[in-house]
């Protein structure tokens, strides 16, 4: 239990204080949500990069309290890529096929990991193209979220908080604190995305929640 609450406190404290940073550093260079009448209805520009603070958050938390083992390597590295894919898709220079491909490459990082569906009556084949499925659609699915303040980030803690549930009752310690840390991180974002929002996670924390 101290090793959950000192991660717990690690990630928030960090996003709290990395959330703002993040912000004045969107709004130095100009990468915002401009107001357009139609769909966005807010005052003014409003900044992205909060899913920035988000991944930093849950990375430095993890690193300061855990020791990582193979598949938790895979989920970071495949976190990354989806990471760095977003953050230039926030900057507007990405087509819908460059960023299904890098899911897709994320999406196989994780089963190179041994993350997969593994259902003992369907073919390997099956069980693999599921994984694809379910995952690619996970990070589209919180992507497509993304579109109220607070929805992909309150819909991303719940999910996490349910999940650690399961995982506690499990007796998965390891993936008990990789959810920790991530609730930690969505819970500290939160402060500042609530309506009206002062930050957006982009596409850079809505696929990385996914």
């Amino acid at each position: 239990m101290i090793l959950f609450a000192l991660t717990f406190s690690l990630a928030l404290l960090l996003s709290l204080y990395g959330v703002p940073i993040a912000r004045k550093a969107a709004l130095k260079y100009g990468i915002v949500d401009a107001p357009d009448g139609c769909l966005k209805h807010q005052k003014e520009p409003v900044p992205y990069f909060g899913g920035l603070a988000i991944y930093l958050a849950f990375l430095m938390s993890l690193a300061f309290t855990f020791e990582f083992r193979h598949d938790v390597l895979g989920i970071i590295l495949g976190g990354t890529i989806v990471v760095m894919l977003g953050l230039i898709d926030d900057f507007g220079v990405l087509t819908p096929w460059t960023k299904l491909i890098g899911q897709l490459l994320a999406v196989f990082v994780l089963i190179k990991s041994g993350i997969r569906i593994e259902i003992a009556a369907f073919p390997e084949w099956l069980d693999l193209a599921l994984t694809v499925f379910w995952m690619v659609g996970l990070i589209n699915a919180f992507n497509l979220l993304d579109i109220m303040d607070g929805l992909s980030a309150g819909v991303g803690a719940v999910s996490a908080s349910c999940l650690l549930v399961v995982a506690l009752l499990q007796g998965d310690q390891t993936i008990a604190v990789m959810l920790v840390a991530l609730l930690g991180s969505l819970l500290g974002f939160l402060k500042y995305n609530w309506h009206p929002a002062r930050i957006y996670m982009g596409d850079t924390g809505a696929m990385f929640i996914g």
